[in-house]
């Protein structure tokens, strides 16, 4: 997976569809992955959305 998340950078549609395939293993690659590619758009944006904590406001 690790070949085709490099490969899906620039087609988001892909990166969902192997994100949804295996969501635990999707993970984990990308965040070895990320170091490397934090500097990439696509990357920071799924950087986000896995690591996503949403704040109480009470």
């Amino acid at each position: 997976m690790r070949n085709q998340i490099l490969n899906a950078l620039s087609e988001p549609q892909k990166l969902e569809e192997l994100y949804r395939s295996d969501k635990t293993k999707f993970r984990r690659i990308f965040k070895r992955l990320y170091p490397e590619l934090k500097e990439v758009p696509m990357a920071r944006f799924w950087h986000e959305r896995l690591n996503f904590r949403q704040k109480n406001d009470e």
